[in-house]
């Protein structure tokens, strides 16, 4: 038999799917075809004594009946999350998002009980720890976090979604955050995307954001970083880059982020939108590149005062809020996650300020052998590292989650909870400049971190000061 070549017993697994698929109805109008055409060619492979011969029979299958067989023959190679006997798997062939609670590995070396233990702890801000996440999902971190967020929300099957494709499209986003950045990689965007989950579940308003709104802000949070070069936008425009030229010195990491998230989503082995109408589509398309651009720390006092404004307008009630004003409320939610990580216990913080130091410090050697300036917070012998983290603290996060407040009672509480005891920490000496000479392991655990790819040049937040 041929590598690749289908055993008895896959081919039961298929024709269980397909079974399974045609009675949840989980495939577009245009596919059942190909999915009977596909389930009649399995039946008679199923039937044959000599399984070698099934190249003769394959040759009468349409293209998308031969696409759906390769999947079936590729699935297993692609994931560690994606074994044969994993519940992901089963959710992710069925088209159906029903059976998942979470990610469940089976994979050498898993210690599912942990991982059980660990995402059970999935909304809560203190309990879940993203490096260990990453060390149980063979560095899968973020495709297991959006996954279950997702699922939280049903979404895959209120809006039709194929799993297979959600999926897909997150294993390829995964793989295109670069591992060799100390900070904008997989493990921070699946961090990011857990603190989400911790911010949605504490408050009523969630519920009245609509089915489609949700979908976009948590893949929006999954690729916000996506193929971030590890420098700030202020080196590539210093630079000259080629991606500062075609975004005109405009929010340059940013802008990068979002044509690559749908470069990947329009190949069409991932495209899970495809099947919404394109009104559906064009909305999703805005409203998570708008959510991407609005990361870039310059448009902090924008965000600040937008959405203090409408919430002074419009009240609490967002169901009443108009589209303009949703869209605000999406990329604050999404501002507010970003800089979340001062929240975080002491372990976990400690390891992203680390880590973010670690980066903008790279920047600061690239500049000074280039003989460029060396960029504010990128000077590993002169900045202030406890000051920045401070006046972080005390500038941008507290202003963030005191302003959320009137929509969020008991997530901003908690946040402005967490930020005192961030600031007691530092000013108490207990969390202190980490030394230049840096371990970082995927599984460190972790305090304040600085998320400044752009700091706002109208704020208080002085650079100067800070350096």
């Amino acid at each position: 038999m041929k590598d690749d070549s289908l055993d008895r017993n896959t081919i039961k697994s298929c024709l269980t799917v397909l079974e399974r698929l045609q009675e949840h109805k989980h495939y577009l109008p245009e596919e059942s075809h190909a999915l009977r055409q596909l389930q009649n060619h399995l039946r008679r492979l199923d039937a044959c004594l000599d399984i070698d011969g099934s190249d003769s029979l394959e040759k009468d299958l349409d293209d998308s009946a031969k696409s759906i067989l390769e999947s079936f023959r590729e699935r297993p190679r692609q994931s560690p999350l994606l074994t044969s006997s994993s519940t992901l798997e089963r959710s992710i062939m069925l088209g159906n998002s029903s059976s998942l609670p979470f990610p469940n590995l089976n994979s050498a070396g898993t210690n599912n009980a942990e991982l059980s233990q660990l995402m059970s702890q999935f909304e809560s801000l203190e309990n879940f720890d993203v490096f260990k996440l990453a060390k149980l999902t063979e560095d899968r971190p973020l495709e297991a976090v959006t996954l279950t967020l997702l699922h939280r929300y049903n979404l895959c099957d209120k809006l039709s979604l194929p799993v297979n494709k959600v999926a897909s499209y997150l294993q390829v986003v995964e793989d295109s955050y670069k591992d060799n950045n100390p900070y904008h990689n997989a493990t921070h965007a699946a961090d990011v995307v857990q603190a989400l989950a911790w911010l949605l579940s504490g408050d009523s308003f969630t519920r009245q954001l609509t089915d489609l709104e949700l979908l976009c802000i948590i893949i929006a949070a999954a690729v916000h970083d996506v193929g971030h070069p590890g420098v700030r936008n202020d080196f590539l425009v210093n630079l000259g880059t080629d991606a500062a030229v075609r975004y005109n010195d405009n929010s340059v990491n940013e802008n990068g982020h979002a044509a690559m998230a749908f470069e990947l989503l329009y190949n069409p082995k991932h495209n899970f939108v495809a099947h919404l109408r394109a009104d559906e589509r064009h909305f999703f398309r805005r409203t998570v590149c708008d959510i991407i651009l609005g990361t870039d720390m310059s448009q902090h006092d924008n965000h600040l005062k937008n959405f203090k404004g409408k919430v002074q307008e419009y009240g609490t009630n967002i169901g009443q809020w108009p589209l303009e004003a949703r869209d605000v409320l999406l990329q604050y939610l999404m501002h507010a996650a970003d800089i979340s990580n001062p929240l975080r216990p002491s372990a976990l913080s400690s390891s992203w300020s680390k880590r973010i130091m670690e980066e903008f410090m790279l920047q600061g050697d690239r500049e000074r052998a280039m003989g460029m300036p060396v960029s504010p917070l990128c000077d590993r012998e002169t900045t202030d590292w406890k000051k920045s983290q401070l006046v972080f603290l005390e500038c941008v996060v507290r202003p963030v989650f005191e302003s959320l407040v009137p929509l969020a009672p008991n997530g901003a509480s908690h946040a402005l909870s967490s930020i005192e005891f961030s600031r007691s920490s530092w000013q108490s000496g207990s969390l202190s400049r980490p030394s230049s000479e840096l371990s970082l392991p995927n599984d460190s655990p972790a305090q304040p971190s600085v998320i400044m790819d752009k700091v706002p040049s109208s704020s208080i937040f002085a650079l100067e000061d800070v350096h």
